[in-house]
């Protein structure tokens, strides 16, 4: 089932937005940011969750200030901010969360919140996708999953746009494979900052048909029996979703 896009909350009462909101919104973020010095513990989380939705509760005016705190990803804070912009759904928060999905801490929660925009947030999760391959980071530890929280966005919301982008990908990807063994990480190409297999289980979670033949393309260069296997570990239901290979 396609994820459904949400509506934007807006403050419950409009007309009193203005100064009694901007005093609300600065307190809340004042609360939040407070956890920066002292660092996250789970005993905390219920307090943080309630600072959540106090300004998810103020709506499209407390927006702003939550974008700014993206900008500081070593802060906890600003992981709570975009899940509180994915509680607002002010799609004017799309390309700032979009543009966070790089970072190692605070991208899981930009994926996060992006799903609850659905469908609409895709072209800007493509687009840094795309930015990347064409941008490739060489050299460093785990730079094939530099793209994995935008591929993760990309395989959980479900659509025609992210099935068709996911199938190309790879079409892609495979069609650049060279000859001979080689690491994909050490590899002078474009796709250093996609990790092959991660791609397949974005794949896998659209659950959609139209992957199958695309997937199956993978047996030509990968033994079958490892790519299934692959697939199956993340799975259970693809066991069932490629023909035995012959």
């Amino acid at each position: 089932m396609p994820i459904k896009v949400k509506k934007p909350m807006e403050p419950k009462n409009p007309e009193k937005s203005g100064k009694s909101d901007k005093e609300k919104i600065a307190k809340l973020t004042c609360d939040l940011k407070k956890y920066d010095d002292v660092g996250y513990l789970r005993e905390r989380e219920a307090e943080l969750d309630a600072i959540v939705d106090g300004l998810a509760s103020i709506g499209s005016p407390a927006v702003p200030e939550l974008i700014r705190m993206l900008s500081d990803p070593d802060n906890w804070s600003s992981s709570f901010a975009a899940d509180a912009l994915g509680k607002i759904g002010d799609e004017s928060a799309i390309i700032p969360l979009a543009d966070v999905l790089e970072d190692s801490d605070l991208g899981k929660h930009a994926k996060d919140a992006l799903k609850e925009f659905g469908h609409v947030c895709i072209p800007e999760v493509i687009k840094r996708v795309e930015y990347r391959i064409s941008h490739p980071i060489r050299g460093e530890k785990g730079i094939d999953r530099i793209t994995s929280d935008a591929l993760n966005a990309i395989g959980e919301i479900r659509c025609d746009e992210s099935i068709k982008f996911l199938n190309r990908l790879l079409d892609e990807y495979m069609s650049e494979l060279p000859d001979g063994p080689f690491d994909p990480t050490k590899h002078d190409w474009k796709y250093v900052n996609v990790d092959f297999f991660h791609l397949l289980d974005c794949m896998v979670r659209q659950q959609d048909e139209r992957a199958i033949p695309h997937i199956e393309k993978a047996r030509d260069v990968f033994p079958s029996n490892y790519v299934d296997y692959k697939i199956c570990h993340w799975n259970h239901w693809i066991s069932c979703f490629l023909p035995a290979p012959s």
